[in-house]
C-alpha cells in the first residue's frame, strides 16, 4: 500500500496539474505543437466518471508539459496540456487513472435552509468534526506512474482511447 504521505502528494500533483480548462492563452515559449487527444476510461467496460487522468512523457524533454483531464459522465476526457491548452504533444506516454470519493456527510451537503448565522456555525464545526473517510475507486497500480500498465501513443493527428482499469476497488486512504 502506498503510505498516507505519497497519497497527498499525488493528489496535489493532479490538482494543481489541472486547475481547469480556463481557455488558451499566450503559449509559453518552446511549447511543443499540440495534437487533440481524447481517452475514454472504463471500469470492466461500464464508462467511468470523475476519474482524474494523467500522462507521463516517455520522452525527458516532454515530461515538464503536464497533459492530463478529467473525464465525464461518458467515461470521456479531452486532455489537456498544463490544465489549459487543448491537445498533447506527440510521443508516447504512461497513463495513470485516480477516482477519489468520500463517504456521505450524516450533516447533509448544506446547512439547513433558513437556518441562522449560528445555527450555520455550529453546522459547519459539527461537519468539520466528522472527519468523513475518502476512497480510492480505482486499483492502485492504475495510479502510479511506476506500476500502471496503461499507454497510449500520441501521433500527429487527432487521437481517440478507450482503457479499462478493471474492477472497482475501496482502499480508504482518509483517515489512514
Amino acid at each position: 500500500m502506498i503510505d498516507l504521505a505519497k497519497r497527498i502528494s499525488l493528489l496535489a500533483v493532479v490538482v494543481f496539474a489541472f486547475p481547469g480548462c480556463s481557455g488558451e492563452g499566450p503559449r509559453p515559449a518552446g511549447m511543443p505543437k499540440l495534437y487533440p487527444c481524447t481517452i475514454t476510461i472504463t471500469q470492466e467496460g461500464t464508462p467511468l466518471d470523475a476519474a482524474l487522468i494523467s500522462l507521463i512523457a516517455d520522452d525527458p524533454e516532454l515530461s515538464k508539459w503536464a497533459s492530463g483531464g478529467s473525464t465525464d459522465n461518458n467515461g470521456k476526457c479531452d486532455l489537456y496540456l498544463r490544465g489549459k491548452f487543448r491537445g498533447v504533444p506527440a510521443g508516447k506516454f504512461k497513463v495513470t487513472v485516480s477516482k477519489l470519493e468520500t463517504e456521505e456527510s450524516k450533516l447533509g451537503n448544506a446547512p439547513p435552509e433558513g437556518a441562522s448565522s449560528d445555527e450555520v456555525d455550529r453546522w459547519w464545526n459539527q461537519r468539520e468534526r466528522e472527519k468523513l473517510k475518502a476512497f480510492q475507486r480505482v486499483a492502485e497500480k492504475y495510479t502510479l506512474p511506476q506500476t500502471t500498465d496503461l499507454e497510449i501513443e500520441v501521433l500527429t493527428k487527432p487521437n481517440s482511447f478507450t482503457l479499462d482499469v478493471g474492477a472497482s476497488v475501496n482502499i480508504t486512504i482518509l483517515p489512514d
